[in-house]
C-alpha cells in the first residue's frame, strides 16, 4: 500500500480517501497481477493519486512498469497533493490539471483508463458554477505570473479559490459528469484497453448497456 499524508489545510481542499477509494484501491492492486506490461495508464480525477499510484506501485513491485502514466484533475490542490504523494512513494507519473480530456491528444490512446466519478447529484445552475471555478482559477494563475508572484504569496492567493465541490458535483441524477467522461475515455482507448469505474447503482446491468452502446458508437 502506498502511504497518503494529507495536512488540516489539503483535506479542506481536495477529496480525501473513504471507503470507495480504498475499495477501488483494493481491486486496481488485485487486477494488477492479471496486466502484462502496460504501455499507457490514465485516470481522470485523481484526488490525492491513492489509485492510480497503487497500481503503478503494485506493477512496479512485478516489474511491469507503465511507459506513460497520466493523473488529471480539475482541482489544482488535487494535482499538487498527488504530486506529493508520487514523490513520497517513488511513483513516475505525469499530472495535468484540466478538466476532464480539455487540450489532450485524443490521437493518442491508452491502455487502462481509472475513472472513481463524482456522484452527487447537482442542478444545473451550481453545477456550472463549480466549472466556473476552474476557469477563474486559471484566470487567477495567470494574474499571478503576470504579476510574477511566486513563492508562499502566490500559494496563498491560489487558494482562495476552492474546488473541492467540483469533486463531489455529479449533475443531474448525479450521472452527468459521470457520461460526459466516460464517453471522453472510450474516445481515448486502445483495441484492448480496460477502464476501471467505480459506481453504485442499483441497476448494474442497465450501465453496462448503456456503456456498452456508447462504446458501440465509437468503433
Amino acid at each position: 500500500m502506498i502511504n497518503i499524508n494529507l495536512s488540516k489545510l489539503e483535506k479542506q481542499n481536495v477529496y480525501s480517501p473513504n471507503d470507495d477509494s480504498y475499495l477501488f484501491q483494493e481491486v486496481l492492486i488485485e487486477e494488477a497481477n492479471q496486466h502484462q506490461q502496460l504501455s499507457s495508464i490514465v485516470e481522470v480525477g485523481c484526488g490525492t493519486g491513492i489509485l492510480i499510484g497503487s497500481l503503478i506501485h503494485e506493477l512496479n513491485k512485478q516489474n511491469k512498469s507503465p511507459l506513460i502514466s497520466l493523473a488529471i484533475d480539475i482541482n489544482y490542490d488535487a494535482c499538487i497533493v498527488s504530486q506529493k504523494t508520487f514523490d513520497n512513494n517513488q511513483i513516475k507519473c505525469e499530472i495535468i490539471n484540466t478538466n476532464g480530456l480539455q487540450g489532450l491528444n485524443k490521437k493518442f490512446k491508452f491502455d487502462v483508463a481509472i475513472f472513481n466519478p463524482p456522484y452527487v447529484p447537482t442542478e444545473p445552475d451550481e453545477l456550472q458554477n463549480h466549472l466556473n471555478y476552474f476557469k477563474e482559477k486559471q484566470q487567477l494563475f495567470k494574474k499571478l505570473i503576470d504579476e510574477k508572484v511566486d513563492g508562499e504569496q502566490f500559494i496563498e492567493q491560489i487558494q482562495k479559490v476552492n474546488l473541492i465541490d467540483v469533486s463531489y458535483s455529479g449533475g443531474k441524477d448525479g450521472m452527468y459528469m459521470t457520461w460526459n467522461i466516460i464517453d471522453q475515455l472510450i474516445a481515448v482507448m486502445s483495441n484492448q484497453g480496460i477502464m476501471y469505474l467505480f459506481h453504485i447503482n442499483k441497476d448494474i446491468y442497465l450501465l453496462f448497456k448503456i456503456i456498452l452502446s456508447r462504446i458501440l458508437l465509437n468503433i
